[in-house]
Formats: structure tokens, C-alpha cells, sequence
């Protein structure tokens, strides 16, 4: 009874009255505990929950699984990793419901090489690949490099879901392999899958990288009026992308402008970029005021705007940017990457120095200092990500 009062006061976001309850509790139990940590992950306070965790006086797999997902649900992949990794030199063999988020903290810092062990491990204990577990692994191959072996995956897979499709059409995006996304597209109606908002979303995004103006405007169209489906802002976002990308920087800001809702500021930072690849600073100088405007603390918008109006010769542009700067206390944010060595991330901040830190092109430099720890074999680099640490794999 009262793990399930916990349980729905997180639910309904009344964490301080979870926790209240929590500490009264006269006889809290493993169930107690787990409640209390994935409702904290659900809410973004990740913090709260590994200091439960920790505290915790007995751990079954249910606790362990919670603290991976929850890691995985605010984007804290390395943390991810090594839960997991804490969890096997404990003796805890990983349960199937555990696999997926693991699968995807993988994806998440490209950490091929481990998420290799985890498919190599589902085969050896025999473990079904359901639609969950196949498409976790399809996301996980594309993302880390390896689109054959996540066609392979899903080729293989005896069930399919909508989300499994997507998963597929958006790795052959992500790869630039627009007609592999589109011709995946028309199987997947063939064969009685009706798309969602997610499948449009990739496939806008494979027009736009594979430069397929016409094909995209076509989706787009469709959406609506041919399977139901309302376009989201996401979907605006993947159109003025499409547009801006081909060049196309009138009808792509008059889309904007056109569009039924507000447009946020991933949309007028997709225009932005288009103008800088473009060279059209007039029209940067605008969108680019308005985008400040929406998202008045993102150091990376400034930068962009700062590059449009370099690479046009205007100094006083760059210089008012740098002063805006200054009077709105905005901070460059340092860019991360993060690099796999033999089954080893290792995450460095852009730009400094050191023999612990390499950033930018002296990234294979510091590859090389990591390899006088490590044996040979392969690298893989992946941008973003934040902290330094270091994530062995198994």
C-alpha cells in the first residue's frame, strides 16, 4: 500500500509528498526504494535518484535497471555505461527489460565495441529479440557506424513494429542515404504498417540530407490528407531544413512564417544555418535577430550569426554580436567528444590542452597518447556529451 501511494504521487509529479511518505515509512522494503528512484529519473532529478541508490541496503535487478533507465532517460549515456558495468562485477546478470536502455546509452556515446558484448551476450543466454530489443540494436548499429549490421538486425527480426521501421528509415538518414530511407518506406505500407509522426520525421530529415526537394514536399503533403497525420513542428523544422539546405531560403522562411504554430528555435536555427551556407547575410541578419530573441542564452546561435556576418565582410556585425554578448552574460560553451578506443570511451572538451584532453583536430593526438595505455585497435569519435571520465567496457 504504500509503495503504491509512492508510486502514484510520482506519477501525478507530487515528488516532495513521495518523498515525505518515503521517510515515514516504518518498514521500507526493496520495492520502496526502486519507486522512489525511478520516479526521480522520471522527473529529470537523476542526482536524487543515485543518492538513493547508494544508500540503498539491498539491491535486486528491478533497482539496478531503474538507475541504468533513469541515467538513459536524462541523457547521462556514460553514467549509463557504468551502472551497467558496476551491476556485472557485482554478480547481477542483466535482465532483458535492462538491455534496451543499456543498448541505447551505447548509441548514445557510440560505444560500438560495447554494445557488440550486449548483442553477443543476448545470444548467448538465448535471450528473445523482440520488436524492443531488435530495434534497440538497430538504433545502436546506425548510430555507431555500422548501418550494414543494423540492416542485417532488422532483416533478421521475426516481429516488427512502427517503431522498429523508424528506427531503420532514420538510420539510412543518418547515414545520407535518402532513396534506402524512402524505398524502406514504401515496404513498410506494403506491408500494413501505418506511419506515425516519428517515421515522417526521418524521412523528412532523409529528403533533406539527400537533397530530395520534390520527394520531401511530396511526404509532406501527404501527412495530413493520405494517413492522418497532423504535421508537428518537428516535421516544419525538417521542411525548412530541406528548403534551406537546397537553397531555397524564400520559401523556407516564408514556411515559417506560413506555419500554424510558434516557431521554436531549433526551426529559425535551421534557417540560420541555411543562410550561412548560402551566403545570404541580409537575410541571416534577420533571422538571426529573431532567433536571439527566442533563444536569447544559446552561445552556439551567437557564434553562428558572428560566422554570417564574417564571412560577409562585416566587422561592425561580428563586433555588435560580441558586445550582445557581453551585456546578456552569455558563456561560450565548450564543445565535447567523445572518442572510443579498444572498448574504451573517453570524452575530452574541445580545445584543451594537456596530455588527459584533446579537442578539435588534435584529437588523433590525444588518440595516440591513450594508446600508449591501451592495445591497438579501433577508434570511433562521436561529438557531444558532457564530463572526462573515462567508461571501460567489459
Amino acid at each position: 500500500c504504500w509503495n503504491a501511494m509512492i508510486d502514484g504521487y510520482m506519477k501525478c509529479g507530487e515528488v516532495e509528498q513521495a518523498r515525505d511518505l518515503f521517510d515515514e515509512m516504518p518498514g521500507r522494503n526493496v520495492g520502496s526504494w526502486n519507486a522512489m528512484i525511478s520516479g526521480y529519473a522520471k522527473h529529470g532529478m537523476v542526482d536524487a535518484s543515485r543518492e538513493l541508490f547508494d544508500e540503498m541496503p539491498q539491491r535486486d535487478d528491478v533497482s539496478w535497471s531503474a538507475m541504468v533507465d533513469g541515467y538513459v532517460h536524462c541523457g547521462h549515456f556514460k553514467e549509463a555505461l557504468a551502472v551497467f558495468q558496476r551491476m556485472q562485477r557485482e554478480g547481477v546478470s542483466p535482465k532483458k527489460f535492462v538491455l534496451s536502455s543499456v543498448l541505447a546509452a551505447c548509441a548514445g556515446t557510440a560505444a560500438l565495441d560495447q554494445g557488440k558484448w550486449v548483442h553477443m551476450f543476448m545470444k548467448r543466454s538465448s535471450i528473445d529479440v523482440d520488436a524492443v530489443l531488435g530495434t534497440a540494436l538497430v538504433d545502436m548499429y546506425a548510430k555507431c557506424g555500422r548501418l550494414d549490421l543494423a540492416v542485417d538486425v532488422f532483416d533478421r527480426m521475426p516481429h516488427r513494429e512502427v517503431f522498429s521501421w523508424n528506427a531503420m528509415i532514420a538510420g539510412h538518414a543518418l547515414h545520407g542515404r535518402a532513396e534506402q530511407s524512402t524505398e524502406l518506406f514504401s515496404r513498410m505500407n506494403e506491408e500494413g504498417f501505418r506511419p506515425d509522426a516519428i517515421t515522417f520525421v526521418g524521412l523528412l530529415n532523409a529528403c533533406a540530407h539527400g537533397g530530395l526537394v520534390e520527394e520531401g514536399r511530396g511526404y509532406f503533403d501527404a501527412m495530413e490528407g493520405e494517413f492522418g497525420v497532423t504535421p508537428a513542428i518537428e516535421h516544419y523544422g525538417c521542411m525548412v531544413d530541406l528548403l534551406g539546405r537546397a537553397g531555397l531560403l524564400a520559401e523556407a522562411e516564408e514556411m515559417i512564417r506560413s506555419m500554424p504554430m510558434e516557431p521554436n528555435a531549433a526551426v529559425w536555427g535551421a534557417l540560420l544555418g541555411a543562410c550561412r551556407i548560402h551566403g545570404d547575410a541580409e537575410r541571416g541578419d534577420r533571422v538571426g535577430k529573431t532567433l536571439l530573441q527566442v533563444e536569447p542564452h544559446n552561445s552556439g546561435r551567437y557564434a553562428l550569426l558572428s560566422n554570417i556576418y564574417a564571412k560577409a565582410g562585416s566587422w561592425d556585425g561580428t563586433s555588435a554580436v560580441r558586445k550582445l554578448m557581453k551585456e546578456r552574460g552569455v558563456k561560450t560553451v565548450t564543445g565535447r567528444s567523445s572518442v572510443e578506443v579498444d572498448g574504451t570511451v573517453h570524452e575530452f572538451a574541445v580545445g584543451e590542452g594537456g596530455p588527459g584532453h584533446v579537442g578539435g583536430d588534435d584529437a588523433e593526438a590525444g588518440v595516440g597518447r591513450l594508446r600508449g595505455r591501451h592495445q591497438p585497435g579501433p577508434v570511433r569519435r562521436r561529438r557531444g556529451g558532457e564530463g572526462g571520465r573515462a567508461v571501460p567496457a567489459q
